[in-house]
């Protein structure tokens, strides 16, 4: 699929690429690149202090893009993945840090729309998963809206028709191995004190 290459190969050397996902339609950048972060934060005007998830191909890259995966996370990712689920874990070294969050973990999921995976897979590491939007501006659901906020600022659109769903379910692990769930999403958990 000569638009896949060409979005991997804009990864690759830097560049924003406009992907759909299963809510909307996201930006990816290579998170192993400080600079490619800070573009892409500039580019949607958005907060440094807020963090940028990422989307794994596979459950084996969602692990290296961490330094820890309790038996929970496993349960979670082998009933849930690829889908809408997002684990917030210790991050692993190298993991750009516009990518972590208040609690230091960064954000990691196997996406169910195979486009995104097929990025991640492509480019050999996780991509960000930020919505394809201006902050404060609602998310782009067709990709014609990502290119009306973005120009010839984002290197590649790759369009997947209409994107409209909820955002991920989020679920933060502390120190100790125990979830807590962040944001209810389109994926509903048992409380984790059920585990």
């Amino acid at each position: 699929m000569k638009n896949l290459e060409e979005a991997i190969a804009e990864l690759r050397k830097g560049g924003v690429v406009c992907f759909p996902t299963e809510s909307s339609y996201g930006l990816a950048v290579d998170p192993r690149s400080e600079k490619a972060l800070a573009a892409l934060s500039a580019l949607k005007g958005r907060a440094a202090n807020a963090p940028f998830a990422l989307i794994a191909g596979s459950l084996e890259q969602a692990r290296l893009c961490t330094g820890a995966w309790p038996r929970l996370a496993d349960e979670l990712s082998g009933q849930h993945w690829p889908g809408p689920l997002t684990l917030i874990l210790p991050p692993r070294l190298g993991i750009g840090s516009a990518c972590t969050g208040p609690s230091g973990g960064v954000g990691v999921r196997v996406s169910s729309v195979e486009t995104a995976r097929s990025l991640a897979i492509g480019l050999g590491f996780a991509i960000t998963a930020t919505s394809a939007n201006l902050s404060g501006e609602a998310a782009a659901n067709l990709c014609s809206e990502a290119r009306a906020y973005f120009g010839e600022g984002v290197g590649s659109y790759l369009d997947g028709g209409r994107c409209e769903g909820r955002a991920s379910t989020l679920v933060d692990f502390d120190a100790a191995g125990d979830a807590h769930v962040l944001r209810e999403g389109p994926i509903v958990l048992l409380p984790p004190d059920a585990h």
